[in-house]
């Protein structure tokens, strides 16, 4: 069967931000932990809120959504009013992009192809979208070469002519954007990739800025490859080696949680000079059994338990110079 080979494309005129995303206004009551803000389509529960008239202390957080209607985790003090302004921000690894122009230079797909992976109309197995960011260090200059993946998490405009895409997007590869020590670079005026990610091991494709539209930020386009290196590659390669990974083909010691399936013949040898068991099976408690074959092949039964196990039909033990058959 053929499989489809993995989109990539390129969004410009691409402006990042997760602080201040939108500055509106909100009604804030002493001792309520409930305001109303005059622009809602922005908030999301996780975001915080900037403050500057001093109605709360610390950081604040929202909640839930209903509407216009905002649940924080802390109640306004005494300084409440109505008509005070706040900003909104994105929890730690979450942007926002706006009016992204949006190039396919396969003119395969349009901006109504491309779903956020929290979406009303994402379905389980449908593709999934990331953005291959500039990486920034903790005072946000650009660090040269070094990328990440950012899941396309919500999509809230598209636009057809010209084509434009504002989304939400969040940290996509394992652990945290934080445990990484890179933030998304927040420059104006980006050119950087969207790309599908591989079903199986959600990895991004690379591509050539030979090709026509796909000139983007240096480095950008074999950032697939260099963040799979570790992440999957390095992996999977360690595992085939027998170096403690978690795949087959494997060599070593193993523990298995959980079934195991064999179709076809399992084989078990032992190394010349072995003398160790080379099956053994035995059961969970100290009083238990247990069935073993030796390396000279001899498969063999005992109890060790001090009282006679309980009986079952088609059941057999040993014990005591004695082969016991339940009925």
């Amino acid at each position: 069967m053929a499989h489809e080979q993995a989109f990539y494309g390129r969004l410009s005129s691409l402006s990042p931000v997760n602080e201040n995303i939108v500055v509106t206004t909100g009604d804030f009551t002493n001792g309520s932990d409930q305001f109303t803000i005059a622009n809602s389509f922005f908030v999301r529960e996780g975001q915080t809120i900037t403050y500057v008239d001093s109605q709360f202390t610390g950081t604040v957080t929202i909640t839930n959504v209903v509407g216009s209607t905002i649940t924080v985790d802390q109640t306004a003090n005494a300084n409440a009013s109505s008509g005070q302004t706040i900003g909104l921000n994105t929890p730690s690894g979450t942007y926002l992009f706006e009016s992204a122009s949006f190039i396919d230079p396969q003119n395969i797909k349009t901006v109504e192809n491309i779903t956020g992976s929290q979406d009303s109309e994402f379905s389980t197995g449908d593709t999934i979208y990331n953005l291959i960011g500039q990486a920034a260090n903790n005072i946000g200059n650009a660090i040269v070469g070094r990328f990440h993946l950012y899941t396309v998490t919500e999509i809230l405009y598209r636009g057809e002519s010209p084509p434009e895409l504002s989304a939400f997007v969040e940290w996509g590869e394992d652990g945290t954007e934080a445990s990484s020590g890179d933030k998304l670079l927040q420059t104006a005026g980006q050119d950087l990739p969207i790309v599908s990610l591989s079903v199986t091991n959600s990895i991004a494709p690379i591509y050539s800025t030979d090709l026509t539209d796909m000139t983007s930020t240096p480095g950008a386009d074999v950032a697939g490859y260099q963040i799979a290196l570790n992440s999957v590659i390095d992996k999977f390669i360690t595992s085939s080696a027998g170096g403690g990974g978690d795949t087959f083909p494997y060599t070593g010691s193993a523990i298995i949680s959980g079934s195991l399936g064999v179709t076809g013949s399992a084989i078990f040898l032992t190394d010349t000079g072995n003398i160790e068991d080379i099956f053994l099976i035995k059961g969970n408690t100290s009083a238990n059994g247990t069935i073993r074959a030796n390396s000279e092949g001899i498969f063999q039964l005992r109890w060790s338990g001090s009282s006679e196990p309980t009986a079952i039909e088609g059941g057999i033990y040993y014990s005591s110079s004695a082969f016991y058959i339940g009925e």
